[in-house]
């Protein structure tokens, strides 16, 4: 993780985690890093995870110190280096991501407009049940009682799943 190109500030952070696993067992892993001509690796500390030939590493990856500015890019995979001690080492290596590096203007803006959408989002969703709770309200008056209640009870399942995915 993450498993999506993010945006930071300069002075952001990056929660990983990483998981490898080789017959060998997994010897070294560690992040990769490119930002224009800059490049770096850091060491994540690997655990075992369930056996002797799996492993996983949790960090929090401090972007401070590459000394960013806004508008660069940082390209990032993590490595892990199997223990053949037959046939020489191995190297693994996920899929490259990006973490786009925005001012902190530009970040605090793009907050606000997904404050502003999420605050807009609930505000129709609280329209919508109170909508929905009229209806059930004027079921059991309905000439067919039956096709009101199941009215009513779609909707509210249907503002339950759009209240669920709003919450993620």
């Amino acid at each position: 993780k993450p498993t999506a190109d993010l945006d930071r500030t300069p002075t952001g952070a990056v929660t990983l985690w990483a998981a490898a696993q080789d017959d060998y067992g997994v010897e070294i892993m560690r992040l990769t890093w490119r930002a224009g001509k800059r490049s770096g690796a850091l060491p994540l500390p690997a655990r075992p995870l369930g056996s002797a030939r799996s492993v996983a590493s949790a960090a929090e990856w401090r972007l401070d110190a590459l000394r960013l500015s806004p508008g660069e890019t940082v390209e990032y995979e993590a490595r892990a280096r199997d223990g053949d001690t037959v046939t020489g080492p191995k190297e693994g290596k996920s899929g490259t991501l990006r973490i786009r590096i925005l001012s902190h203007l530009e970040m605090r803006e793009r907050l606000d407009a997904a404050a502003a959408d999420e605050a807009a989002a609930l505000k129709e969703l609280v329209r919508r049940q109170r909508e929905a709770l009229s209806e059930l309200k004027k079921a059991p008056r309905a000439a067919d009682r039956q096709a009101a209640m199941q009215s009513a009870a779609q909707s509210e399942e249907e503002l339950a799943r759009e209240t669920e995915d709003l919450a993620r």
